[in-house]
């Protein structure tokens, strides 16, 4: 009890101060899950030894994957599945699936780790889409055009990867698991039907149960008891089937999405609070406890080599089936990258496929450690690389080395044109005139705020506008914004004609304020 109290200690204190000191860092550019991964790989076992991995310490991590995967199959909107998209999606990961099935039998790489298994293929097509979630959420991204491309591709390869896990991992014979398997879906189903139909019997009693609920707080108490309830007797039940217990895990989140279709907001917020504030923190931490670190930088050509497998399996097909269809053709090269970039980014469900492996004797332990290691790095660098194709895609640098290229004399002038846009970019008053104008398009119908995501882009092409001569260079990159934003709007079922007094106003005042900024650069320039 002693030994299980104090490695909790030390992983709460690590759950606390590390995430602190990552805001700390401009731009916060560390993920929270890498942060105490590395925490748990210097604390754990092979270094450190200050977290030792009791029984308890790993029930109470188990509870933490699960939670994880609850809120991923809770944040999956089963209308998003019946879309066209989401259709694309499922086919891009059978297709991803094949690949990775190739490459293991044909790339002589898998074959000198030993890993010529299902396993492999399975981490080759999988997304974290939990890990993802929080991270869309924090960009502005949920319910953008690359938020919801993600969201399509990115569920299947949260989803599909949990499937393959209990039937193709399975010990038994396949007729066995899959009639096993359904056995369970039918369960699921009871479990979602049960609920719905007590409550149209027994509307008195809800009607107790929300009496005086405001004061005494009974009814969110009771509504927290029952998702954790849920989640314990699907795991618990997975388990009993033999199947691992992420399936049971996602299959609660499904089951908890379609008896709030809506979401709780009160409900949301304390799940949230119990799985992102104390288990699933736990369980990263825990998870970096089997990382060893010496064992991965004795083999970086398994951590690079992996990590580059994953990206042309992963982010390749992904693309292209962005880039084939009709709908998501007309997005922007960057955006496609982006999606494709988010997509590739893995790791519980690496983690959840490394610890069956190990445990089936299937996988050395020093292999499945640098596995977990690559799925943290692209935790770390997907989401990095997502972030940085967006911003420079609003800074638009090539259209400003073409410039500088043609017109040299004019370099200084061109960077400071940018620098100022940034600039002006993150003034409170144009954060303050941005909130009200995303409040009016809502009240209009519009639901997506991301139609002045791209502020500099208006600001540069002010700037353009305001000079007297225009060279050809910048006839042609303007052309081309004007371009692009009439598609992102058209993207988003905007009608530009509707809203263009709200544009108008917009334009007028980033006119304003670009002459400010250079008046301000002549002034100062008189006085040196």
């Amino acid at each position: 009890m002693a030994a299980s109290l104090t490695s909790l200690t030390v992983i709460l204190l690590a759950t606390f101060i590390l995430p602190l000191l990552t805001q700390l860092i401009p731009g916060r550019p560390l993920p929270e899950a890498v942060v105490l991964l590395l925490a748990g790989a210097v604390c754990g076992p092979h270094l450190l030894r200050w977290i030792t991995l009791t029984p308890a310490i790993t029930l109470i991590s188990q509870l933490g994957l699960a939670f994880l995967f609850l809120l991923a199959g809770y944040d999956i909107d089963p209308a998003m599945i019946r879309g066209q998209q989401s259709k694309r999606g499922l086919l891009t990961w059978m297709f991803t699936f094949a690949i990775a099935m190739l490459c293991v039998v044909v790339l002589p790489f898998f074959g000198q780790w030993n890993l010529t298994g299902i396993s492999a293929s399975i981490i080759l097509t999988s997304t974290a889409l939990g890990t993802l979630m929080p991270i869309l959420s924090e960009k502005g991204l949920v319910g953008t055009t690359v938020g919801t491309a993600t969201v399509a591709y990115g569920m299947w390869g949260e989803l599909m990867p949990v499937l393959a896990m209990a039937i193709l991992l399975s010990t038994r014979a396949k007729w066995q698991t899959i009639l096993t398997l359904l056995i369970f879906i039918v369960i699921c189903f009871l479990a979602a039907l049960l609920p719905k139909v007590m409550f149209a019997i027994g509307r008195h009693v809800i009607s107790f149960l929300n009496y005086d609920s405001e004061e005494t707080g009974l009814t969110p108490r009771l509504t927290v008891r029952a998702t954790v309830f849920l989640l314990v007797s699907l795991v618990t039940l997975s388990a009993v089937f033999n199947f691992d217990s992420v399936l049971g895990a996602f299959a609660a989140g499904f089951v908890l999405r379609y008896l709030l279709p809506d979401g709780d907001e009160i409900l949301d917020s304390k799940i949230d609070g119990i799985a992102n504030g104390f288990l699933i923190p736990i369980f990263f931490v825990v998870s970096g406890c089997s990382i060893n670190i010496k064992a991965v930088i004795t083999e970086p050509t398994l951590l690079l080599g992996f990590v580059a497998i994953l990206i042309m399996v992963r982010a390749i097909p992904v693309y292209i089936s962005l880039d084939l269809h009709q709908s998501t053709r007309r997005m922007s090269t960057h955006s496609k990258l982006a999606v494709a970039a988010y997509c590739t980014t893995a790791l519980p469900v690496i983690v959840a496929v490394t610890n069956v492996a190990v445990a089936a004797k299937t996988m050395d332990s020093a292999v499945a450690s640098t596995l977990d290691s690559a799925g943290a790095i692209t935790v770390l660098i997907m989401p990095l690389i997502s972030q940085i194709l967006m911003s420079l895609a609003d800074e638009h640098p090539v259209d400003a080395v073409r410039a500088m290229v043609k017109e040299p004399k004019k370099t200084k002038d061109i960077i400071r044109q940018h620098h100022e846009a940034s600039k002006v970019l993150h003034e409170e008053d144009i954060l303050e005139r941005r909130t009200r104008w995303i409040e009016e398009l809502e009240k209009r119908g519009v639901k997506s705020h991301s139609l002045f995501s791209n502020e500099s882009l208006i600001i540069r092409l002010l700037g353009v506008l305001a000079n007297d001569e225009h060279s050809e260079s910048d006839k042609a990159w303007l052309e081309q914004a004007i371009s692009e934003r009439r598609q992102r709007m058209k993207e988003m079922g905007v009608d530009p004609e509707e809203i263009r007094p709200l544009l108008q106003e917009r334009l007028t005042y980033d006119q304003q304020q670009r002459q400010i900024h250079l008046q301000q650069h002549k002034n100062s320039k008189k006085k040196k």
